[in-house]
C-alpha cells in the first residue's frame, strides 16, 4: 500500500505540478509532511520539494512551447 501511495505521490508534480506539496502529501495518504517527504527521498532517490520544483519548471517548459510552436523560439539570446 505505502508504494502505492508513493506513485501516487510521485505522479502528482505531472498532473498538478502547481499542487502544494503538503496538499499532495496527505492526497497521497502518506500523512504528515515530514514522514511523506521522507519516504519519497528513499524510494525515487531526489528530495520531494527538489522533484516538485523541477516539475514545475518542466510544467513552464510545455506550456511556453505550446505558445511559442516555432523553431526560433527555443532560441536563446543574449
Amino acid at each position: 500500500m505505502q508504494e502505492h501511495r508513493l506513485n501516487e505521490l510521485f505522479a502528482v508534480p505531472t498532473n498538478q505540478p502547481r499542487q502544494g506539496l503538503d496538499r499532495a502529501i496527505r492526497a497521497s495518504g502518506l500523512g504528515e509532511t515530514k514522514g511523506g517527504t521522507d519516504l519519497f527521498a528513499q524510494e525515487f532517490g531526489i528530495d520531494k520539494p527538489l522533484f516538485l520544483h523541477i516539475s514545475r519548471h518542466a510544467a513552464d517548459d510545455r506550456l511556453f512551447r505550446l505558445e511559442h510552436p516555432e523553431a526560433e523560439a527555443l532560441v536563446l539570446r543574449r
